[in-house]
């Protein structure tokens, strides 16, 4: 890798000698007007002076110490990516204390402290706890900041920067999780963490320990021993997120001699899927129902399985080494032997390969199925990207499947985003364009014009604004696809437009009056989300982006009054009972 050293140095070549960089060749070429003028003892002084400037400046390259580079945010000094792991202290830097300067002013570093306690309030000493960015791009390795809890359960987390778009990250979604033996696994969301002077406490509250076990059984219904059982998906404050790396040694398990794993921390009500990772199925993915009310003990009947072979094609070979490909497989609705009732879901298959230096790959086992995921992990500067199979391949039980993928150019699309109501540009608007099949796509920013550009493959494209929250716009109803042809030259597209909001305040009461705490009430207008809104211990609530152009009686409403307690419009689980100030009644 090509070595920067700034504009000051000098390159060194071997044995060769010093060779000056083309910021000091372009200053040595105004001292001939020097020399050629008739020098002055003045005019020897300032020359003496350069000369003596560029010698010093050059010194530290003269003896093989390159000139320090500025660091970019979010890495270290190697250029590798700062995923909290302190560096080197440098003496008299900006925040040393030899400055005179407070380290507590260091804005890079936020604090999330916070206590651990059950659900009666009472402290929990020595819990484990974690910080998870979780990403959803394989590129992108989770980062785990993990501490313990004090014995009054008082707990302080040191948060690095989020890595930033430039490290693989498309968007970051964080939450803090704790776990203590005895107890379930916990989390809650830190909301915006603060610097140093003003840090914000957070309370991760654990549930009691489960009866919660599975039983793993091979295709031919006996148990299988000795396997890994690792959570992977879990309802984290309303939302499904990733198990941190740290915890699943804590909260997984192997199965024993009857294929039977005892998951205590495992809440039948916050588990959503597992990994099950054995030499002779391979890793297969069991989802479950999130309800309290499932059994103590579930099944997992794992598949049999197959082989893969693929091939990435392309016009130069470096294009094709070294591609990260995850396959997934899931058995396809009605090719079971039975009618098909989901859940319970079948296991689905999973695997991760990389391309040898000749574009190949080999899946030696995974699931039999139909193809129900594919994605490829590679160098995003390359002017190419594979041409993925489509979703109606079946791999067979017992069979060898050869795949290829081809890798195809990409070409220039241009596009805009507008307000509807103003005509005005949105700059700096994310936006996720869509090409190609599965999860194939890329991530722009409109300029200050609202203008941006992409790279496609041709074909169906279409446009997802990701950040409109942070606007009053949204856009309302299905992005529509276009077609991009193959030989298109810098091909424009419809501009987005995007229509403008407004919050609706309110109040949602039960069919006796009295105020509904803690409840999910979503508003939808002709079957398109418009917004969301948690009440409040007083039932009020506030839906942050309504459309300007509608009524609120105009739009339906959906109450979620827990995870498994839902109310609609439709079967007069909610109604309107007045429009301004508005209050939607809800029966309990």
């Amino acid at each position: 890798m090509k070595t920067s050293f700034g504009p000051w140095a000098t390159a060194m070549r071997g044995e060769m000698n010093p060779t000056l960089s083309a910021f000091w060749k372009q200053r040595l070429m105004m001292l001939p007007r020097v020399h050629r003028s008739k020098p002055t003892m003045a005019r020897r002084a300032v020359f003496g002076l350069c000369v003596v400037g560029l010698l010093t400046c050059a010194l530290p390259t003269l003896r093989g110490e390159p000139a320090a580079e500025p660091a970019v945010p979010g890495t270290q000094q190697d250029g590798s990516p700062n995923l909290g792991v302190p560096g080197p202290k440098q003496s008299g830097g900006p925040d040393s204390p030899a400055t005179g300067k407070n380290p507590e002013k260091d804005t890079d570093v936020k604090l999330i402290r916070g206590r651990v306690v059950d659900q009666q309030g009472k402290s929990i000493a020595g819990a484990r706890l974690w910080y998870a960015y979780a990403f959803n791009k394989y590129s992108s390795k989770p980062l785990d900041v993990e501490t313990s809890s004090d014995a009054e359960g008082r707990f302080t987390l040191e948060i690095p920067p989020a890595p930033t778009k430039e490290e693989g990250i498309r968007r970051v979604s964080s939450s803090v999780w704790a776990y203590s033996p005895e107890h379930c696994l916990g989390s809650t969301y830190p909301g915006n963490t603060r610097v140093k002077k003003d840090p914000r406490e957070v309370r991760v509250e654990l549930a009691p320990a489960t009866d919660t076990s599975l039983v793993v059984l091979d295709p031919d219904g006996r148990p299988v021993t000795g396997v890994l059982v690792e959570p992977v998906h879990y309802l984290a404050h309303g939302a499904y997120a990733l198990v941190p790396d740290g915890a699943k040694p804590l909260v997984g398990g192997q199965t024993d001699a009857e294929g039977r794993v005892r998951l205590p921390a495992m809440a039948r009500d916050h588990l959503a899927s597992v990994w099950v990772t054995t030499k002779a199925y391979g890793v297969q993915t069991q989802r479950f129902t999130v309800k309290a009310t499932e059994p103590a003990e579930r099944t997992i009947h794992l598949r049999p399985v197959c082989r893969i072979e693929g091939r990435v094609i392309a016009e130069k070979p470096e294009w094709a080494r070294g591609i990260r490909i995850v396959f997934t497989t899931e058995q396809a609705w009605g090719t079971g032997p039975e009618p098909e009732h989901r859940p319970p879901w079948p296991a689905e298959g999973r695997a991760d390969v990389t391309t040898n230096d000749e574009g190949r790959c080999v899946v030696p086992i995974i699931a039999e199925g139909r193809l129900s995921m594919i994605e490829t992990v590679l160098d995003e500067k390359l002017p190419v990207r594979p041409e993925l199979p489509p979703r109606s391949v079946d791999f067979v039980a017992g069979e060898t499947t050869v795949l290829a993928l081809p890798m195809l150019p990409l070409v220039d699309i241009r596009g805009s985003i507008l307000a509807e109501d103003t005509g005005k540009p949105l700059p700096g608007v994310e936006i996720h364009v869509y090409y190609g099949t599965f999860r194939q796509g890329t991530d722009v920013v409109s300029d200050a014009k609202g203008r941006f550009t992409a790279r496609v493959l041709p074909g169906r494209v279409r446009f997802q604004p990701m950040n409109l929250y942070k606007t009053k716009y949204l856009q309302f109803g299905q992005p529509p696809w276009y077609d991009v042809p193959e030989d298109a030259d810098d091909f424009e597209l419809p501009p987005i437009e995007v229509v403008p909001s407004e919050p609706l305040d309110g109040r949602l009461v039960d069919q006796d009056d009295r105020p509904v705490a803690d409840a999910r009430v979503i508003a939808y207008y002709a079957n398109w989300l418009c917004s969301t809104a948690k009440t409040d211990k007083d039932g009020r609530l506030t839906l942050r982006k309504m459309l300007v152009s509608i009524d609120p009686d105009e739009a339906t409403y959906r109450v979620k009054l827990g995870i498994e307690e839902r109310r609609f419009m439709r079967n007069g689980g909610v109604e309107i009972i007045q429009a301004d100030p508005f209050v939607l009644r809800v029966k309990r």
